[in-house]
């Protein structure tokens, strides 16, 4: 009998041994499986990343293969672009020079100038939602907001304008959550004095749960915009684009980031028709609101006039208002002595 004692004690010693070692061993892949995980963050849309970005919402990311860029040249050692002859500046895929007198802007974004991004690696984007053409109206618009000048009112054709700015940070539509965009642009041609529009500007996009994500752009209608990236952008960089016509049937698109280095890039496209009519300095779609977004070097050159402010001349300041009538966002008052500068306000509690 004692010796049956001993022997079911050893039993119940041996078992509880096994449960301790049973409950210290690794999970199993079943269990591991089994058990639980905590949700992740959403993951922020990105430009240039080396695989697929996470675009929010139901947007698919589309690969940028070889960027589509016309010029990418090599340089000569020593190329400075502020000094450089009017035949290279065309050489080698760079915006003209404005007249004497005229040429901050351009020189501003010449001196910062330190080559091109490379080209030739496809690269992913998260594409936006495309715009359409401008108003017809010459002072209310349901699509866009900004300053455009007539060139008729100017006595010659605009073969060349420009923008600079910095890339403000976004919020999405008042009361919603929902994707939303702001599309900052200058441009020739279209608007109020019709003619074939060519532009080049950036979108920024906001979206809750999402950092701001911008979108690079050139378009010549009636076809639709063509997204690059070149080199990456955000908010709180500089921004320089202009738009100008090379010949009677190319439309040339410069764009560079002043906060980066090697962040230039220039297209180039054909238009059929005549453009040049006006010239356009422009928030478009506007959805996303901003506390603070300013248009500076607003100036384009005339063939008859020479290089003209934006606000010089006779102008349209056009007003963004929604479907009933109520103002979304309007072009502020001129901020400089030569007016090529102002404030686009958006109105922060209206909603498109």
């Amino acid at each position: 009998m004692q010796a049956r004692r001993r022997f079911l004690a050893l039993l119940t010693v041996l078992g509880l041994i096994a449960a301790i070692v049973t409950a210290a061993a690794p999970a199993t892949a079943a269990s591991a499986q089994a058990t639980p995980k905590a949700a992740s963050a959403p993951t922020p849309p990105q430009l240039n990343p080396g695989g697929q970005p996470a675009c929010p919402g139901r947007i698919t990311p589309v690969l940028l293969a070889n960027d589509g860029r016309t010029f990418a040249p090599t340089t000569p050692v020593g190329f400075r672009p502020e000094n450089a002859s009017a035949a290279d500046l065309s050489k080698f895929g760079l915006p003209p020079r404005p007249s004497a007198g005229h040429d901050a802007g351009w020189l501003r974004a010449m001196r910062h100038w330190t080559g091109f991004a490379p080209t030739g690696s496809p690269s992913w984007t998260c594409p936006s939602i495309s715009f359409a053409p401008g108003p017809s109206t010459p002072t209310n618009s349901t699509d866009w907001s900004g300053n455009e000048d007539d060139a008729s009112a100017v006595g010659g054709s605009a073969y060349l304008s420009e923008i600079d700015f910095i890339v403000p940070a976004v919020s999405p539509d008042y009361n919603h959550c929902d994707q939303s965009l702001v599309s900052l642009w200058t441009g020739l041609g279209g608007g109020k004095a019709s003619g074939t529009l060519v532009q080049t500007g950036v979108q920024v996009n906001a979206q809750c749960g999402y950092s701001n994500w911008t979108n690079m752009w050139w378009e010549i209608l009636p076809s639709g915009p063509t997204y690059v990236s070149p080199f990456s952008t955000g908010t709180g960089d500089q921004m320089f684009f202009e738009s100008y016509l090379s010949g009677s049937s190319t439309a040339c698109f410069f764009m560079e980031d002043q906060s980066k280095a090697n962040a230039a890039a220039t297209y180039c496209g054909s238009y059929s028709g005549s453009t040049g009519q006006s010239a356009e300095w422009i928030a478009e779609k506007i959805s996303a609101r901003w506390s603070s977004l300013t248009f500076s070097d607003c100036w384009a050159e005339y063939n008859n006039a020479g290089w003209v402010s934006a606000g010089a001349p006779p102008h349209w300041s056009i007003k963004l208002i929604t479907s009933g009538g109520a103002l979304l966002a309007s072009g502020g008052a001129w901020t400089d002595g030569s007016y090529s500068v102002f404030p686009v306000i958006r109105i922060a509690n209206q909603s498109q």
